[in-house]
């Protein structure tokens, strides 16, 4: 059987693109653009220092175990006994954004597999950098399942024969798998198939945009998930590289339409290959697909794609007979779709139109899975989806089922829990269509699937792993007797997460510098490039993650073969409908003899990004890329540190917040009101050129902003393209740097277009501290500590927030020290300082996250109204910060430094002045911003500048669009603040006030 796998060496045309395939194609890179699927610099370098991470956990990891073993004099740094590689999609680099990781750590025969699972796995639960960490140690492949930062990994080990890993160690090389346990061959196998596809396809540079396109297309389609019996991220590379090469100077539109058209006609079961099957190698006898042993099984696999190195290895060997029809008849539409694209009768997104798989069948399999906790839950759902396709097999060898297909749903759904003592659900769907010409012609009244599902149950619940509270229920379903959470789920980007379509992680990308600040900039890149030398061995990896993308309400043809299922069905005597046009009087296919239910209770150096216009380079501050909708906030309780403030004035001028504060909490206001009916109120629509914003004042009306077209952004912050955000009580300007059409409803104080902006000496600003924060990561040293400061009202906390987003976008984690007590709205309360590390973006609906806040309460909103206590508080913050750094607490934010708001600088106080200065240098400032004053400027620059290891002092404009805001304003901003901190946001919190009388 292994000459089946027959590859012509000979491309099938070598012929040049023509001008219409390259614009064709230019529509291709615009959609795909569009769609998120490249991912950013930022992300990338990101992936690298994650990596980084993760290689040097695994050093100290080898390292322990040498040192238990009594092995030090065979440990060597130079040469160490391990390398972490990384495979498949981020190897080949068609990953998509957010993509996981697949890596696999090769090590010598010193280290055994529980080493990992035992010291390693221990090692890792104790890391607050890592989170959802997992051990799947009796599957195929053992892995170690965990998030660093924010990618997802899969650890994997293989175990070599040597005692040190060889200087000119080649892992395709076949010679390496002698003496290795068959776990290591498997773990081995990701990395040597994906570096034998590269050496065999050398037009990876176009194919990589063109396999990207598949996974987004086949996700889609519903046609991605290999444990399902579809296509995975490694079949659908090793299709793509054969079209690859066969049409080596095709652009990648062009090797799209040759990739349908090829497996639309493909005469399956012949295998698609690379290379020809070889079936021994350095006499290791492996079991090689199509030989030996294992050649009458491998003869019944349906859709053979074959890895191209030894031992070759079917992808493909879920696939049934049913989900290689939903396949081909998915080649089939796509290359329609293709064909039509070419000619301009069509568009990519028809192509890439999301199926409703749900709307395809009128029959459905419900199955579902339950436990009573986490822990448990986690390991029965997945154990319950690896097995979903037998359910599948069942039925196609079940004569009384009359099974057409049977179409495992990609999409599965988590039931929303209501309380705490609920049971975690877990639902998959099975879509069913009958052959209702052979039911007739046997004169059956319906088919009979309780035989199948019997044996499905039987096989889940003989799981030797299975717990008593690890609860199956098998059910059919009508589609008009889904769940509700099924076809309207409440929270539809929960439901998109689970689906694991997942939107690009945010990250600023980068833009070039400006005369203002490229003198700033490091002469010498030798640190950035050491990282990526360093990185050598961890660069790539393979995942086959998604961009987030919603289920489409799109008809397809292929859905409307539900409507047309109008024959009657009997299970076990019982008549009923399988699907009739009128769902309400169609009961349900029974799964049992006695048509009950079959249930069983036991069972990111940055380089600055360049945005072109017209013709010139223009810096911003990213490429805009759409936020994560579920950032999670906590809801900001803090803990204060209070003092007695000395020198207790009583004049109303200086008195301190306190009182206030124990007035306005009498009558706390509830802004919980119902939305109004945004139909009937006002709407203007404003259309921005590249470069200009629209500034809005809004007061204690609310106002809802959308973005109906391009990019923006509110302080760094992007602006989901088509959501409203609402609006009150703030003076905000939303920035394009691209163009953009923007509504917005209800009445605005002021809302008006300029263009008079500093933006882009911002946007450089951040490019060059991002060059730092890469140099201080490299060196293990701290990051860029940036002060802004100025007179009132020149923006400072716009320029804070900006930075601070900007730095989220890039993947960093900054923190953020809040020195401004005058502030209405800051981190904490009025009259307080502190920081906070700043790990989410700041929005105008959700401010900081406070979580391990750094709080002084100081009780004034004049800093220089007590100077010595305010010192005092900063010298003490300054103090914890370090101890936190120092001690690991937050060793990501050690790299990402500070940014540091300060109080208004008043020119006539020298109080003032000699606070900024204290300030600065207990902070150890490097970088003092300097906002719109001249004076100050010079003035910092005598006291704090210097020719050599001084600090840096920058002088910024403020933006065109600072405003001095009123004193009722102000007022209400900062008794919302107070009502916020005791009662909380959604005024869920009860607090009970105690008075004590002083006059007795």
């Amino acid at each position: 059987m292994a000459q089946l796998v027959q590859v012509v060496r000979e491309p099938s045309s070598v012929a040049e693109p023509t001008e219409q395939d390259q614009q064709i194609n230019e529509t291709l890179m615009n959609y795909m653009e569009a769609e998120n699927l490249l991912p950013s610099e930022g992300e990338s370098a990101r992936r690298v220092r994650t990596l980084a991470k993760l290689n040097e956990m695994c050093r100290e990891f080898v390292k322990r175990v040498y040192e238990k073993n009594n092995l030090m004099e065979q440990y060597s740094d130079e040469n160490p006994p391990f390398q972490l590689r990384t495979f498949g999609s981020y190897r080949l680099d068609v990953h998509l954004p957010g993509a996981d990781m697949d890596t696999v750590m090769i090590v010598t025969r010193h280290i055994d597999r529980s080493d990992m699972f035992d010291d390693l796995y221990v090692s890792m639960q104790a890391r607050k950098d890592i989170t959802n960490l997992i051990k799947v140690q009796e599957a195929r492949v053992p892995v170690i399942k965990f998030q660093m930062d924010e990618f997802e990994f899969d650890l994997a080990m293989a175990r070599l024969s040597y005692a040190t890993i060889p200087e000119d160690f080649d892992v395709t090389d076949d010679k390496h798998l002698k003496n290795v346990d068959q776990q290591s061959v498997t773990s081995l196998n990701g990395v040597r198939v994906t570096d034998t596809i590269r050496s065999l396809v050398p037009t990876m540079k176009t194919l990589k945009y063109c396999i990207r396109a598949l996974k987004l297309w086949a996700k889609k389609r519903g046609v991605y998930k290999n444990v399902l019996g579809f296509l995975g991220g490694i079949s659908l590379e090793i299709m793509a590289a054969r079209i690859g090469q066969l049409y080596p100077k095709a652009l990648p539109s062009r090797l799209l339409y040759y990739f349908f058209f090829v497996y639309s006609k493909w005469k399956w079961p012949q295998p698609v290959g690379l290379t020809e099957i070889i079936a021994n190698s350095h006499d290791l006898q492996l079991p090689v697909w199509g030989s030996g042993a294992t050649e009458m099984s491998d003869r019944r696999h349906l859709m053979p794609i074959i890895t191209p190195c030894y031992p070759a290895q079917n992808a493909t060997a879920n696939v049934s007979k049913s989900t290689l029809k939903v396949m081909q008849e998915e080649f089939i539409r796509a290359c329609d779709i293709c064909k039509q694209i070419q000619e301009g009768k069509a568009g990519w997104g028809d192509l890439f139109e999301p199926l409703d798989p749900f709307s395809k069948y009128g029959n459905f399999l419900q199955i579902q899975a339950s436990a009573q906790n986490k822990s448990d839950y986690d390991m029965w759902k997945g154990f319950c989806e690896a097995n979903i396709r037998a359910v599948v097999s069942y039925m196609e060898k079940w004569p009384d089922a009359y099974l057409d297909r049977a179409h495992p749903i990609q999409r599965n759904f988590a039931k929303p829990r209501q309380n705490e003592e609920e049971q975690y659900e877990h639902f998959w769907f099975v879509g069913l269509k009958f052959d209702q010409e052979k039911l007739k012609a046997d004169g059956k009244k319906a088919p009979n699937i309780s035989g199948p599902v019997r044996e499905f149950k039987v096989r889940l619940k003989g799981w030797n792993r299975r717990k008593d509270d690890m609860e199956l229920q098998v059910l059919s379903k009508k589609r008009k007797d889904l769940p509700d959470f099924v076809l309207n789920p409440k929270d539809e980007e929960e439901a998109l997460k689970e689906e694991g379509i997942e939107q690009q992680l945010q990250d600023g990308q980068r833009t070039s510098t400006i005369e203002e600040v490229e003198n700033m900039a490091p002469k010498n890149d030798e640190a950035s490039a050491g990282t990526k030398r360093s990185l050598e061995d961890v660069e790539n990896s393979d995942s086959a993650t998604e961009s987030k993308k919603s289920r489409g309400n799109g008809t397809d043809p292929s859905t409307q073969e539900a409507n047309h299922e109008n024959d009657a069905m009997e299970v076990d005597g019982k008549a009923g409908q399988i699907a009739d046009p009128d769902p309400a009087q169609t009961p349900p296919l029974s799964t049992s003899n006695d048509g009950a239910n079959l249930s069983d209770a036991n069972s990111a150096a940055a380089q600055p990004v360049r945005v072109k216009t017209e013709g010139a380079d223009k810096p911003a501050g990213g490429e805009p890329s759409k936020p994560s909708s579920n950032d999670e906030r906590e809801p900001g309780t803090q803990d204060v540190k209070k003092t007695v403030n000395p020198d207790e004035s009583t004049g109303a001028s200086a008195r301190s917040v306190t009182a206030e504060l124990m007035a306005s909490l009498r009558q706390p206001e509830v802004r919980n009101e119902n939305l109004v009916n945004r139909e009937k109120i006002k709407k203007e629509v404003f259309s921005l050129e590249v470069g200009e914003e629209l500034r809005i004042e809004a007061d204690s009306k609310k106002v809802y902003v959308t973005l109906d077209t391009g990019h923006a952004e509110i302080f760094g912050w992007e602006l989901p393209c088509g959501e409203t955000v609402e609006l009150v009580r703030t003076k905000l300007a939303l920035y394009t740097w691209h163009g953009c059409t923007i509504s917005v409803r209800g009445e605005t104080k002021c809302c008006y277009k300029g263009d008079t902006t500093p933006m882009q000496t911002f946007a450089n600003l951040h490019a060059y501290l991002q060059q730092s924060r890469h140099a201080a990561f490299t060196s293990r040293s701290n990051g860029p500590r940036i002060m802004i400061v100025g007179p009132p009202n020149t923006g400072k906390s716009s320029l804070v927030k900006l930075l601070l987003n900007y730095a989220v976008r890039e993947g960093e984690r900054p923190m953020l020290v809040d020195l401004d007590v005058s502030k209405a709205r800051g981190l904490f309360i009025p009259g307080s300082l502190g920081a906070v590390a700043v790990t989410s973006f700041i929005t105008p609906v959700d401010n900081i996250s406070t979580a391990h806040p750094l709080a002084y309460y100081y009780g004034y909103r004049d800093c220089t109204r007590s100077s010595d206590l305010f010192t005092s508080f900063v010298d003490d913050l300054a103090k914890q910060i370090e101890a936190r750094q120092s001690s690991g607490f937050d060793e990501e934010g050690r790299a990402a430094g500070l940014v540091i708001d300060t109080s208004s600088y008043h020119a006539s106080s020298q109080p003032s002045y000699d606070l900024l200065v204290a300030c600065a240098k207990s902070l150890k400032a490097d970088i003092v911003v300097v906002m719109d004053m001249d004076k100050l400027f010079c003035d910092l620059q005598r006291d704090l500048g210097g020719d050599e290891g001084g600090v840096q002092i920058i002088k910024l404009a403020k933006g065109g669009g600072v405003v001095v805001p009123d004193h009722s304003f102000q007022k209400q901003a900062e008794k919302e603040a107070i009502q916020d901190y005791f009662y909380g946001k959604e005024r869920e919190l009860c607090p009970r006030p105690i008075v004590f009388p002083f006059s007795k």
